[in-house]
């Protein structure tokens, strides 16, 4: 069957770029690839167009204003853009304010909707936001996509009785195995439930007995606060702070690494630690939130409790002294990684748009 398909996200690249609109954008790409038509209806920046075609998919940006009016704003657009569209399924991504847009359109206008929680969003939330989740987002989907077990259980403990299928984070590809290069590597946004500040006691500990390369790669509101507990702990010489990566250069720095740090103080689904795995390179994680269902304590990597320095610090020079183990997690890790392709996850999400949406066509008849 031919199939139309609206997504709807708060914000999207390249404007915005976090875990969830590089996964909106994946998801775009392999479901237009496999001839779905596709429009991603986001926010709109100073300076981006309203309409683009962007790979084989369109991209509406037509959410601009903030505060209450801009609420009202959001909801008139978004209800004039899907009658615009007329798709046959509505895909929320995330519980932000358009999700709720969203479902409540799809109700007026009676186009069936499934939504996605992508973590932070229930992880983080208040209690009366959750309720409203509830009420207004969860229990009024056709289908909740889930990234994994742990965000199945969270989003039964807030809306019971869902009906939910797996929508995990993946990679394109496997890529070729690279040449180590020594360096042990952090990944993400540069924030406190990240851990930055974690893996910097553990290595002050570290640099003592190893004179072991720590990069950190990302951005974020902690950034100054990081630089200036490197410069208290005097271990600039050993801390390098590159910035954001992406691309061809992320890839590189993936595969050239020892071993991949994560030391979250709370994580749904980390798509950082997937492709530390397709990279081959094992991952010291903080067993907290979907971690574990991602990364096998000894096998893939090594499951460390959050917030303990010294216990991140003694994993860290355990791996980097056995080589022959490193070697067998990377292959674990490469392995591990195959059940993660984006395009083996997109056919499993075709196969669920198309079952929601002959149950509503068999409801409307």
């Amino acid at each position: 069957m031919s199939l139309k398909v609206a997504i709807v996200v708060k914000g999207f690249p390249p404007a915005t770029i976090g875990g969830t609109e590089l996964a909106t954008e994946k998801i775009a790409h392999y479901l237009s690839m496999a001839g779905v038509e596709v429009h991603v209806i986001t926010g709109r920046l100073p300076g981006e167009k309203e309409l683009e075609k962007k790979d084989s998919f369109y991209v509406h940006r037509i959410f601009r204003k903030k505060g209450f009016t801009g609420m009202l704003s959001r909801f008139s657009l978004l209800k004039r853009a899907l009658r615009e569209i007329q798709p046959d399924i509505i895909h929320a991504q995330g519980l932000y304010s358009e999700a709720i847009f969203a479902v409540r359109v799809a109700g007026q206008l009676n186009i069936p909707v499934v939504v996605a929680p992508r973590g932070s969003d229930i992880l983080r939330a208040r209690p009366a936001a959750l309720y409203l989740l509830s009420r207004l987002v969860l229990k009024k989907a056709d289908l909740v996509l889930v990234q994994n077990e742990f965000m199945r259980k969270e989003c039964e403990k807030i809306a019971g009785g869902l009906e939910t299928a797996p929508l995990p984070n993946g990679v394109d590809s496997i890529p070729d195995r690279m040449e180590k290069k020594g360096f042990v590597l952090f990944v993400g946004r540069l924030h406190r439930v990240k851990g930055v500040d974690v893996l910097i006691e553990a290595a002050e500990k570290v640099v003592v007995r190893r004179k072991l390369q720590f990069l950190i790669v990302g951005e974020g509101e902690e950034t100054p606060v990081l630089r200036m507990l490197v410069k208290k702990k005097a271990i600039e010489e050993f801390v390098r702070f590159e910035g954001k990566k992406s691309g061809e250069e992320l890839q590189r720095l993936m595969g050239e690494a020892e071993v991949l740090v994560l030391p979250s103080r709370s994580e749904a689904f980390p798509l950082t630690v997937v492709e530390a795995l397709a990279s081959g390179t094992p991952v010291i994680a903080s067993e907290v939130g979907g971690v574990p269902e991602i990364i096998r304590n000894g096998r893939e990597g090594i499951l460390v409790p959050p917030d303990d320095p010294e216990a991140l610090a003694k994993a860290i020079l355990s791996l980097m002294k056995n080589n022959d183990l490193r070697a067998e997690m990377a292959e674990n890790a490469r392995k591990r990684a195959k059940g993660f392709i984006w395009e083996d996850i997109v056919r499993e999400l075709i196969r669920y748009y198309t079952e929601v949406i002959e149950r509503a066509q068999f409801r409307i008849n």
